[in-house]
């Protein structure tokens, strides 16, 4: 897999082992997505590697893991406690998402059975016209519980030799963990203004899984 770089203005930073960030940006930095040479920048490279199995192993226990396996247990619960919410700026899960304030067309991911939604929360930053950004919690193929988020971004940095996994869009993927707590997949894509990703938490490990979720992002992608 090709090395990823991704740095973000005025929104939360992303976070998993496979980024880097730059900050503060340059004066060329431009609005929308910027190619750059990752290696000419004199970044150095990542001390984590794919193993022969196909993954990255992770030693010990990863809360992000656990804490969104968790989350088909706990999404009812939540949900129930904070249905009658009277505040915007509420970060919580709520049934349906049309009971968050966004400031954009929000469009579920398509193709998941409504038994399998657990929940849809907020996601970036909230505006006077409400978030920027959704994040929509559904189960997936046999035991994976998968998080599709999206939200607005000013700038993204990009290694210049980025596939174009998703619909001709640069896009990055990553498989970490280990057989003791599990394993994270994620895919993220971005347009010249948001930033969208696919991240599934699973007990084990199984390349199929990420061929699914590439599908599905491309699925995601093209509701745009």
């Amino acid at each position: 897999m090709k090395k990823l770089l991704f740095t973000l203005m005025l929104l939360p930073v992303v976070a998993n082992a496979r980024t880097e960030t730059l900050t503060p940006f340059s004066e060329a930095t431009k609005k929308g997505i910027n190619f750059v040479s990752v290696k000419n920048q004199g970044m150095p490279a990542s001390t984590e590697q794919i193993n022969e199995k196909g993954y990255r192993e992770t030693s010990g226990m990863d809360e992000a893991i656990i804490h969104l396996l968790q989350t088909k247990q706990e999404a009812g619960q939540q949900i129930v406690a904070y249905r009658n919410s009277s505040n915007p700026a509420d970060s919580h899960l709520h049934a349906k998402a049309s009971e968050i304030m966004t400031g954009f067309n929000f469009i579920p991911v398509p193709g998941i059975p409504e038994k399998n939604i657990l929940g849809f929360a907020a996601a970036g930053s909230y505006h006077q016209n409400g978030w920027d950004g959704m994040a929509e919690i559904f189960s997936f193929q046999d035991d994976a519980i998968c998080k599709y988020s999206t939200f607005r971004i000013e700038k993204v940095i990009i290694d210049e030799v980025t596939e174009n996994l998703v619909n001709g869009k640069p896009a990055g993927k990553d498989i970490a963990g280990n057989d003791k707590t599990g394993f994270m997949y994620l895919i993220e894509w971005f347009n010249p203004d948001r930033r969208m990703s696919i991240e599934c938490a699973s007990r084990k490990f199984d390349p199929k899984l990420m061929t699914a979720m590439l599908e599905k992002a491309r699925q995601v992608d093209n509701q745009k």
